[in-house]
């Protein structure tokens, strides 16, 4: 599968994995503050924290979610 950084910020990290079947994104955070995060998804429908068990926005293109003090997420990404 493929690789690609989604964002790089001051004790916060995100990345795709991407293979025929899926793509995902990991987000984790070492910071002790929680913050709000905006990814652009390159056009999923849907997007899904397996981690977590969570459904989270993906409208407009974007996925937006908190992420936690010293927390992560991994989300699997639905495609149309």
């Amino acid at each position: 599968g493929s690789f690609a950084e989604a964002f790089v910020e001051h004790r916060r990290y995100g990345f795709f994995r991407t293979s025929e079947e899926e793509t995902v994104l990991v987000m984790v955070s070492s910071s002790d503050h929680a913050s709000d995060i905006c990814v652009r998804t390159g056009g999923a429908i849907g997007a899904y924290d397996i981690l977590n068990g969570e459904r989270l926005d993906c409208s407009g293109g974007s996925i937006r979610c908190a992420l936690y003090p010293n927390w992560g997420r991994i989300v699997r990404l639905e495609r149309g």
